[in-house]
């Protein structure tokens, strides 16, 4: 509600001076038709050409492009198709009116629906690019970094390297807490959290962070964002098998089914996202996948906006339903796993954080169509792929697909090469319950084997 009063008054000063905006719901395909014909425009943007503008002068404009740049911040949460369109508008004032500070918001939101809701990638990669060339060096860069890394670094995390959009939030983090910001500081610290436990390389290190977090967000009340990250503390602790905290600074630690109802009771999609990613994580790589459908299905619920971190919850119902299909063979399962597929190709927009998740996705198709020559190439690809990206955690989960996979073509001794390789990657990832997980699993394989020889 104080989202809605918020954007309901800044929408009746902007009206005051010249600019009108729908005051109900915005749909989709109106954001959407407003991002396309924005296209044209900016083919050919660069930071140059932007810096090459004329200084916008006139008053009444600087005070609407300064009151736009603060709506969008309100209706990320509450109204993210209106975001769009301020943005959109924002560019257009850009170029007519001039330059000014405000124009960095735009195009950072822009970029963000670029590549969410008309899957323009290499314009949304060159646009955030831009924004953050003309971020750096600029007078009020920590007050920059602080209002826009979160929605900056979503972008990267698509179209760049993983480390890019982790080194955005830390920088992000540190220019927040240099200008006093708290609610910024800790926003990039949650998507810290979230960024660092789909690619960190060393969850113990990841760990110990997340209770530093956490320890920051109960001593300055941010409960919101607390719960946020105690979903992904919860998802970490599952891994490394460390004993769970029961308070942080005299808040209790909740449970995963807790966080969910507090989300529902209180409407908050974003807090629900949290939950159900890091769920499916774990569900996905402890191979419970009935339990990784449920929650995906709770995603499609709850879900008020496409999201960046879908394309996690794709690969991992992906997954899942691909396993189920072989397991059940039922038909329903196989097309989902299909959809999965596409909807992962579809925003595959960086090699590095994309490539590997498609070829694991392809091997388990292929295996579920039988093709299993194509299966046994993709399952290596994958691997190969997700080593040279250095993505530890899903090249262990493709050795130990890989080596079920063999294990079930009667291909024992190298199914079994493949999960001691994966118990490897595991403890390296410093997952060291999976790891006990994975290595049980491999006795349990020798002894059915001693078993049916000995027989």
């Amino acid at each position: 509600e104080k989202y809605a009063d918020g954007v309901k008054c800044i929408l009746q000063i902007l009206k005051e001076l010249g600019e009108e905006f729908p005051q109900q719901k915005v749909e989709k395909s109106h954001a959407i038709s407003e991002i396309k014909s924005m296209i044209p425009m900016l083919q050919n943007i660069t930071k140059e050409k932007i810096l090459s503008l004329p200084a916008m002068t006139d008053s009444r404009k600087l005070k609407a492009m300064a009151l736009m740049g603060l709506l969008t911040t309100f209706s990320h949460f509450y109204s993210p198709m209106l975001v769009q369109i301020l943005a959109c508008q924002m560019i257009r004032h850009t170029f007519r009116f001039g330059y000014c500070e405000d124009t960095i918001s735009c195009l950072v939101y822009l970029s963000h629906g670029l590549l969410l809701h008309v899957e323009e990638l290499e314009l949304a990669k060159k646009m955030s690019r831009i924004a953050q060339a003309l971020i750096a060096g600029n007078s009020n860069e920590h007050a920059l970094r602080a209002r826009l890394t979160v929605m900056s670094s979503t972008v990267a995390s698509i179209l760049e390297p993983s480390e890019a959009s982790i080194v955005q939030l830390l920088e992000g983090y540190n220019s927040a807490t240099i200008i006093g910001d708290v609610d910024n500081a800790m926003l990039c610290a949650v998507g810290f959290c979230a960024a660092s436990l789909c690619c960190s390389t060393d969850l113990q290190l990841l760990y110990d962070k997340i209770i530093r977090f956490m320890h920051e967000m109960a001593k300055h009340r941010r409960n919101g964002f607390l719960h946020s990250t105690m979903s992904f503390f919860s998802a970490c602790a599952a891994f490394t098998g460390n004993k769970a905290l029961q308070t942080v600074d005299g808040v209790e630690i909740k449970t995963n089914d807790q966080l969910a109802q507090i989300a529902e009771q209180t409407q908050n999609s974003y807090l629900m996202h949290h939950v159900i990613i890091s769920q499916m994580f774990v569900k996905c790589y402890f191979r419970e996948y009935l339990p990784v459908t449920k929650w995906a299905e709770e995603n499609q619920r709850t879900r008020t906006a496409k999201r960046v971190m879908d394309i996690l919850a794709d690969f991992y119902q992906g997954i899942a339903v691909l396993g189920l299909a072989r397991d059940t063979k039922q038909e329903q399962w196989r097309q989902l796993g299909e959809k999965c597929l596409r909807n992962v190709t579809s925003v595959a927009g960086c090699a590095w954080n994309t490539e590997n998740k498609i070829f694991l996705l392809q091997a388990e198709l292929h295996y579920t169509n039988n093709r299993h020559k194509m299966a046994d190439l993709s399952y290596q690809a994958s691997i190969v792929s997700a080593h040279d990206h250095m993505q530890l955690r899903e090249e262990a989960l493709a050795y130990e697909l890989y080596g079920i996979f063999l294990l079930e073509n009667k291909k024992v001794q190298k199914g079994l090469e493949q999960l001691r390789a994966a118990g490897t990657k595991y403890k390296k990832w410093g997952a060291n319950r999976k790891y006990e997980d994975v290595k049980e699993f491999v006795k349990q394989v020798k002894q059915s084997t001693a078993f049916c020889v000995n027989k």
